[in-house]
C-alpha cells in the first residue's frame, strides 16, 4: 500500500496540474495570454499573430505497420553518399534557403487557409523544393496542394490527413502543378482562402481532373511523379543528414495554445490546450543562445511567427517533432 500511494500522489498533481492550467488559460484574455506565455518562456517570445481557426490544426494517426510497408527504406543514406563519393561533414547550422538560392520555392510561405490541409500543403511544398533541388535548379514545378487534398482519396480532407500517404500518392499516381489561393498558377490552383465569420469550414475540397482554363497542358501530362519515398530514421543525426544532402522534409509535431503566439526565438511548449497534431516543413537547424534548434517553415501565411518560418527545440524529440520525418524523390522522364 505505500508503495500505491507514492505512485499515485505524483500522477494526482501533475492530472490537478494540467486542469488547473486549462482553468487559469480560460481566464486570461489573448494579451494576458501572451504576458503569461512569456513570463515562462525562456528561449522565445510570444506575440500578436493572426490566429489559426481550429481548423487548422490536424489529427494525424501513428502510420500502422502496412502504411511503413509500403515505404522504402531509407537506412542506407550513408553509405549511399559513400558509394558516391560524396563526403559529408555536417555543419553546426543549415538553411537550405541558402544552401541552394537556385530554388526560390525554398522562400515562399503556403497559406492552407480555412482547411485542415496541413499535411498536404507541407509535404507539397517540400516535393516542390526537392524537383528543383533534384535538378540542380534546372526544373521549377510547383506541386499543388489543392491536387493533393482532393483526388488523392487515402490521403485526407480539410479535418484530417496522413503525409507518408500523400508521398505515396506522387511515387504511384502523381500530382499536378497549382500555385497559391487565386494566383491562377499552374494546373490546379488552390481553391481555400481565409476562414470567414458566419461561413462553414470546408470539409471535403472536389476532385476535379482537369486543369483550369488557360493551362497548356492536359491534366494527366500535368503530372509529375517520385522515384523513391520513405520514413526518415527516427534519429536527429540521420535527419541532418538527410536534409543537407537531399533537401527539405516532412515533419509532424503536437501542438498547444501557446504555439499560436509563437513570434521568434526558440520555441519549447510553456502552457496551454493541446490542439491536434500539425505538419510542417523542415528546411535546416542551428543553435541560438545555446539553444539546439530545427528550422521549420509553417503554412499559416507570411505574418505568422518569423515572415512565416519558426524555430523548435532540437535533438530531445520535442514533441515527437523528431518522430514523423519523411521525404522522397523526384522521378525526372
Amino acid at each position: 500500500m505505500i508503495t500505491y500511494h507514492l505512485i499515485a500522489v505524483p500522477i494526482f498533481l501533475i492530472v490537478f496540474a494540467q486542469a488547473s492550467e486549462d482553468i487559469y488559460e480560460d481566464n486570461l484574455t489573448g494579451d494576458e495570454f501572451i504576458a503569461a506565455i512569456n513570463a515562462r518562456a525562456k528561449t522565445w517570445i510570444a506575440g500578436s499573430n493572426p490566429m489559426p481557426e481550429p481548423v487548422y490544426m490536424t489529427n494525424v494517426a501513428e502510420p500502422s505497420t502496412a502504411d511503413l510497408a509500403l515505404l522504402d527504406t531509407d537506412d542506407e543514406l550513408p553509405w549511399e553518399l559513400l558509394r558516391n563519393g560524396i563526403s559529408v561533414d555536417l555543419p553546426e547550422s543549415f538553411d537550405a534557403r541558402d544552401h541552394w538560392p537556385e530554388c526560390p520555392s525554398l522562400t515562399q510561405i503556403r497559406n492552407q487557409g480555412c482547411c485542415g490541409s496541413c499535411y498536404a500543403t507541407a509535404v507539397a511544398a517540400a516535393m516542390t523544393d526537392r524537383w528543383c533541388i533534384h535538378s540542380n535548379g534546372t526544373q521549377q514545378f510547383t506541386f499543388s496542394t489543392q491536387d493533393v487534398t482532393s483526388c488523392c482519396p487515402t490521403c485526407g480532407d480539410c479535418t484530417t490527413g496522413y503525409p507518408y500517404r500523400v508521398l505515396l500518392h506522387w511515387k504511384q499516381h502523381g500530382f499536378v502543378s497549382g500555385g497559391e489561393y487565386n494566383s491562377e498558377q499552374g494546373c490546379r490552383p488552390y481553391e481555400v482562402g481565409q476562414c470567414k465569420a458566419g461561413e462553414p469550414d470546408p470539409e471535403q475540397l472536389e476532385c476535379v481532373e482537369q486543369c483550369r482554363e488557360g493551362h497548356p497542358a492536359s491534366y494527366m501530362d500535368d503530372k509529375r511523379f517520385a522515384s523513391r519515398v520513405y520514413k526518415v530514421v527516427e534519429d536527429e543525426q540521420m535527419i541532418r543528414l538527410n536534409l543537407f544532402s537531399r533537401g527539405p522534409l516532412s515533419t509532424r509535431f503536437e501542438i498547444y495554445n501557446d504555439f499560436l503566439s509563437y513570434k521568434q526565438g526558440v520555441y519549447q511548449y510553456t502552457f496551454g490546450r493541446h490542439r491536434g497534431s500539425h505538419i510542417v516543413k523542415l528546411i535546416g537547424w542551428g543553435e541560438e543562445n545555446g539553444v539546439l534548434y530545427w528550422l521549420c517553415a509553417n503554412s499559416w501565411g507570411p505574418n505568422y511567427g518569423e515572415r512565416g518560418f519558426f524555430k523548435i527545440l532540437r535533438g530531445v524529440n520535442h514533441l515527437g517533432i523528431e518522430a514523423q520525418v519523411f521525404g522522397g524523390i523526384p522521378r525526372y522522364d
